[in-house]
């Protein structure tokens, strides 16, 4: 009696599993017991190389650039990071989207033998809070000052920038700020005059290039670009200082430039990659 309770209680629901066979005689319970499958070419799971899920994840985030380049995607596109010691082409693609596709077409038809003439004027390094509106920041480990606006969000060491800021309101208002390492003897005159470069950038970015100008901010050059598209109005500068190809990018929507406008100017002129 005590082997029939057992059994009973055992008794599984009604049907039984695939792979599963009777342990019992009729009339009692049955006991489903697994039958290992044999192993075949269409079961057989193989086992993947840890390395590879890295591989698959760096191939992934390559397609995804590049559909964001071929689809025209707004300002905030990355790619992956060049290794270090690269020429101007290389460190220019590095820097995603905002001067990569326009400068890196200035840089193949420019001869890296001469820079060509353009007027530069010497433009003092902006302190200007505006009332408030921005605020001082350094960065000791990157080589960095700069003025950023207050109480925004800020994020560092993110796909394809080094440290960015975010409206706590609008996200696609953003400060995002680039460095990828280059020769130590490179420089902006080689690429090109900023017109040039700014017309190709422009013409890449499906956008009107508005104002293109060089300057001198305490013995570094930039070069300063203002591009207008039908979804975003942005403020670009380029910098070589420290080995390093500087990208810091101020961008907001065409309807809110009027009210942004100031402090961009501000903290792009405020920027100083020496420090």
């Amino acid at each position: 009696r005590l082997r029939l309770r057992l059994r009973l209680r055992l008794r599984p629901r009604v049907g039984t599993r695939p792979g599963c066979r009777p342990s019992s005689p009729p009339g009692f319970g049955r006991l489903c017991v697994r039958i290992p499958q044999p192993q075949t070419r269409s079961n057989r799971r193989k086992a993947v190389p840890p390395h590879l899920f890295s591989i698959k994840r760096e191939i992934m985030r390559v397609l995804t650039v590049c559909a964001a380049f071929a689809a025209g995607a707004s300002a905030f596109r990355t790619v992956p990071s060049m290794s270090t010691g690269m020429d101007r082409r290389q460190a220019l693609l590095s820097l995603g989207a905002p001067v990569a596709a326009g400068a890196a077409v200035a840089v193949a038809g420019v001869a890296p033998a001469f820079a060509e003439d353009f007027s530069m004027e010497d433009v003092p390094i902006s302190t200007s809070r505006l009332g408030g509106v921005l605020e001082q920041y350094s960065d000791l480990q990157r080589g960095f000052k700069m003025m950023t606006p207050y109480s925004w969000n800020k994020f560092e060491n993110g796909e394809g920038y080094d440290v960015r800021w975010v409206d706590l309101v609008n996200n696609k208002e953003n400060v995002l700020l680039r460095s990828s390492p280059v020769k130590s003897d490179s420089t902006l005159e080689a690429i090109g005059s900023p017109d040039k470069v700014g017309a190709k950038l422009a013409a890449s970015r499906d956008a009107k290039l508005l104002k293109a100008a060089a300057r001198k901010s305490d013995g570094v050059i930039f070069y300063d670009f203002e591009l207008q598209s039908d979804a975003t109005h942005e403020l670009t500068t380029l910098a070589i200082a420290r080995s390093k190809l500087w990208s810091l990018t101020a961008v907001t929507v065409p309807k809110n430039w009027s009210k942004r406008s100031q402090a961009y100017e501000a903290i792009v002129k405020s920027f100083l990659p020496k420090y």
